[in-house]
């Protein structure tokens, strides 16, 4: 295609030379110069803006088209790497989230169990994988408006993090605080689909 691009410029520049030399050589020099201008420069440039330039993609479809490619990561990861691979759980996380901001909170519980699954399994119940699976998996039941399930996780990724890192580090208080959010929810201040903290 780009082949056929070059060959169509450069015959319209052969061209607009040749008709401009013809009127240059009859004295018509000021008329030769706009002639080559407008048809080996003008043209293209107009059929470009008209035709070929790259148009902004909706929001909607940009989102369709991550979601589509993420899809493709997931199945490649799954059959090169295994279920359990690393990158394979950061596939279900990036499909996941996707899912979210298209308002399909159902969809990324889906792929969050799956994930978390794998993870619990590939490095246990407070491996720092199944750990932030889990508050992500919590996040998603907390948008679709599952709040006991949304509760249940965050507690046992409250009891496991402290396991594992101490009561006193970050990624403990950072599931105190999303803990502390759904509950809030929970009881009416706070509304369903506000995010909590990230879980990284």
């Amino acid at each position: 295609m780009e082949r056929v691009r070059l060959v169509r410029l450069v015959g319209q520049v052969v061209v607009a030379a040749v008709l401009g030399g013809v009127l240059w050589s009859e004295g018509h020099a000021s008329a030769g110069a706009a002639l080559f201008l407008m048809l080996a420069v003008g043209f293209p440039a107009a059929s470009w803006w008209l035709f070929e330039r790259p148009r902004p993609v909706p929001a909607a479809a940009a989102l369709e088209q991550r979601l589509r490619a993420d899809a493709c990561a997931l199945a490649h990861h799954t059959a090169l790497l295994g279920p359990g691979h690393p990158a394979t759980l950061t596939s279900h996380d990036d499909l996941a989230r996707g899912h979210l901001l298209a308002g399909r909170p159902e969809l990324a519980i889906r792929h969050y169990q799956v994930a978390l699954t794998y993870a619990i399994h590939a490095s246990g119940p407070d491996g720092s994988e199944t750990l932030r699976i889990r508050r992500r998996l919590a996040e998603a039941h907390r948008a679709a408006g599952h709040l006991p399930q949304a509760i249940a996780h965050l507690s046992r990724a409250c009891a496991d993090a402290a396991r594992r890192y101490g009561p006193e580090h970050r990624t403990t208080s950072g599931c105190r605080a999303q803990l502390a959010a759904a509950r809030a929810a929970t009881a009416g201040s706070v509304p369903v689909g506000s995010a909590g903290a990230d879980p990284r």
